[in-house]
């Protein structure tokens, strides 16, 4: 691969983080800008030229990764994006782009006269098979092609109906709610499929919006709405729609969004098949190294772990924590080459120790 020669190897360690264990440390991603590289100032475009536009997206991405060094387990991986909860743009939500985020516009009024219907020719549809399609040809043994922003059923609902709104509706409007979820779950995988069967044809495994390659059908499965419901009511919604991802997917991994969600951190561990979780602390709040019993609790229930560090916590997180089946995301971009392979090797040392 053009843009990541050790590839291979790298494999090899994403093997192990899948399955629960390592090789001599822990899965790590480590970016560094490449020596004598300058990044090209990207093309004055408007928002929408920026966003959908399939030859600026693909020219700029590439010239992410012509400057940048993909140190260990880190990938040069594009997936097409048009917002978080692609499924609502699908369902007709229309988009408001801004500079770095984009809005949903709500489309349910009431469960009264609202049938919930998918258009194979919606255009935002489309446009992300367009993405896909291109991106491989584009790419091909050069990156990572992934699957688009899906989220979760819920979370495409909120987006559609308005978080007041969905919540009251929980209670108001349970069975509407159970009968939503079923359909726009169905949709989802409907459009993994698709997607997944076009990424599959050419490239030996899938990636997503987390940026890690899992063998086979792999997506990050997330419902962020769990941050603003029960342990009781995300069980009695959500548990089936989570049962019916983990066995259609090979290499599942669930996003867990904030505090607010750990309140169905024991849901989440005792899901068979469910490999590995996610934990992202949220604006404002300690990263990975403040939350170490909660880690601790994931890799003692046997389920890998990913989490996001600054460079200056991993010896930390290494002192507290199993290498077996952890990756690491650094999100510090180290200044060149050498400097990125210095601490890999450092890296390897704490992982040894801990071992």
């Amino acid at each position: 691969m053009l843009y990541k020669q050790d590839w291979e190897k790298a494999r090899i360690r994403y093997e192990a983080f899948w399955e629960g264990s390592c090789i001599d440390r822990c899965a790590i991603s480590v970016t560094a800008s490449r020596s004598g590289k300058n990044l090209r100032t990207a093309k004055q475009a408007d928002l929408v030229t920026k966003w959908t536009d399939t030859e600026y997206i693909l020219e700029s991405t590439e010239d992410y990764f012509k400057n940048t060094y993909f140190a260990a387990e880190a990938l040069p991986s594009y997936y097409p994006f048009i917002g978080s909860g692609s499924i609502a743009a699908f369902m007709g939500s229309e988009l408001n782009f801004k500079e770095d985020t984009v809005w949903f516009s709500e489309v349910i009024d009431n469960w009264d006269d609202y049938e919930l219907r998918f258009d194979e020719d919606n255009k935002w549809w489309k446009k992300v098979q367009e993405l896909t399609r291109i991106a491989l040809e584009h790419g091909k043994d050069k990156y990572f092609v992934g699957i688009t922003d899906f989220h979760g059923a819920g979370d495409n609902l909120l987006l559609m109906r308005g978080s007041q709104n969905l919540c009251m509706d929980f209670a108001l409007y349970p069975q509407e709610i159970k009968k939503a979820i079923k359909y726009l779950t169905g949709v989802t995988s409907k459009c993994f499929d698709r997607l997944s069967n076009m990424i599959l044809k050419q490239q030996d495994g899938t990636t997503a919006w987390m940026g890690i390659w899992g063998r086979g059908r792999h997506d990050v499965m997330q419902e962020d709405v769990g941050a603003l419901i029960s342990a009781d009511m995300f069980k009695e919604f959500f548990h089936d729609e989570l049962l019916t991802w983990v066995k259609s997917l090979d290499r599942p991994i669930f996003h867990i969004d904030g505090s607010d969600m750990l309140r169905h951190l024991e849901l989440l561990l005792d899901i068979p098949g469910l490999n590995a979780l996610q934990w992202v602390p949220g604006d404002g709040k300690p990263e990975a190294i403040g939350w170490i019993p909660m880690l601790k609790r994931i890799q003692e229930k046997g389920k890998s772990l990913f989490v996001y560090s600054s460079a200056k916590n991993v010896e930390g997180l290494l002192e507290e924590l199993s290498p077996e089946g952890l990756f690491i995301h650094v999100y510090d971009s180290f200044e060149d080459e050498a400097s990125a392979d210095r601490f890999i090797g450092k890296v390897e040392s704490w992982c040894c120790r801990r071992r």
